[in-house]
């Protein structure tokens, strides 16, 4: 399954990473699993002397954004660790953000994700996100991430706005509400 990564990079140099990777991505086998690195941008207009010009400005300058396909393969420990080593053998790429370089990469949230698509226009701000739909109150949910990992529980309540649920789930046979995000359950 795809997910979205963010690099972190020398600043200055987010655009040739990006062409690095893509040479990757077309002459080895990285083909099938990176997809869509982009460096976020923003353009501006400006007078300049009485003439309008456009400018583009980094959103986030020092990273790169790509999705990348860790979905399960036979080896699963050496396959990640593989595409990883490719991309952080890359000239000016210091590592993935949130984790030291020999650790497996975190994922975005599906809540940064659309915070992401949002600052850079790829959807609009009253678009409903999928997630917000797919749980109703009193349905039976597996925790899927967090310190609640592996739990099951029951809905009690939905925020919509922020992609949060309330789970009670049952610690040494009390009932227990946890708050978590839409993307940390699953349906049973």
């Amino acid at each position: 399954m795809r997910n979205y990564y963010i690099l972190k990079v020398a600043s200055g140099s987010e655009h040739q990473v990006v062409e690095y990777l893509k040479k990757l991505m077309s002459n080895s086998f990285l083909g099938k699993y990176i997809f869509n690195p982009v460096v976020p941008e923003v353009t501006t207009e400006k007078k300049i002397k009485g003439k309008k010009r456009e400018f583009k400005s980094k959103l986030y300058p020092g990273y790169v954004f790509l999705e990348i396909d860790f979905s399960d393969e036979i080896d699963e420990e050496n396959y990640w660790k593989k595409i990883t080593k490719e991309i952080l053998s890359l000239s000016s790429v210091a590592g993935f953000l949130g984790v030291k370089r020999t650790d497996k990469p975190i994922p975005l949230t599906k809540s940064e994700v659309r915070s992401y698509l949002l600052n850079i226009g790829q959807i609009k701000e009253n678009e409903s996100e999928e997630s917000n739909i797919l749980y109703e109150k009193g349905e039976e949910v597996t925790i899927t991430g967090g310190g609640f990992k592996g739990f099951s529980g029951v809905i009690k309540e939905i925020d919509k706005d922020k992609s949060k649920v309330i789970v009670e789930v049952k610690i040494f046979d009390r009932p227990t509400p946890v708050e978590l995000m839409t993307d940390q359950i699953e349906k049973r």
